[in-house]
C-alpha cells in the first residue's frame, strides 16, 4: 500500500488517501494535481520508502 500525501505550505503535510499500486497512484495523483495543484509524494509503509511524484513523469514509457 502506498499513501499519498501533499506539501503543505508552512512545511506540513496533508495525507490524500492510500493506492494499492503505482499504476493507481497514477489515477488519484491526475485528479488530486486537477484538483489541487502542489507537491505530493508517496510512502511506502512497507518498505519505508518516501518518494515525491513528480508531473513531469507522466509521459509515455516513464515509471513512477
Amino acid at each position: 500500500m502506498l499513501d499519498i500525501f501533499r506539501k503543505e505550505p508552512l512545511g506540513g503535510v496533508l495525507w490524500m488517501g492510500t493506492a494499492r499500486d503505482k499504476e493507481e497512484v497514477r489515477t488519484i495523483f491526475k485528479k488530486l494535481r486537477a484538483a489541487s495543484p502542489g507537491v505530493y509524494f508517496t510512502f511506502d509503509r512497507s518498505t519505508g520508502t518516501k518518494r515525491t511524484i513528480k508531473p513531469e513523469e507522466f509521459g509515455e514509457g516513464v515509471q513512477l
